[in-house]
């Protein structure tokens, strides 16, 4: 694609001669080339840039939620705990209150 464009361009502004242009023609092509190959190259960086920037995002955010969850967890089983504590030593003193008496 790029090739042909630059042909085509090329026919435009040179005298041809033997379907080959005469002259700038073959900087006019490896400086295309080097320009494709060089946004090719920064692409795949800023989507490897960017994929990575989402993966560390969703790690943190699933570190995050999974740190507010067990710590939330870790309240309800401690709240759970003591008040069964509480329930047992109740029931053992009115037990022993009331065989007492």
């Amino acid at each position: 694609m790029y090739k042909q464009t630059l042909n085509e361009s090329c026919k435009s502004s040179f005298p041809c001669n033997n379907r080959r242009c005469l002259g700038n023609n073959d900087t006019s092509l490896i400086i295309v080339v080097v320009e494709v190959v060089v946004v090719e190259i920064v692409v795949h960086v800023v989507v490897e840039v960017v994929v990575v920037g989402v993966v560390i995002v969703v790690v943190l955010v699933v570190e995050v939620v999974v740190e507010v969850v067990v710590e939330e967890v870790v309240v309800v089983v401690v709240v759970v705990v003591v008040v069964v504590v509480v329930v047992v030593v109740v029931v053992v003193v009115v037990v022993e209150r009331s065989s007492s008496s």
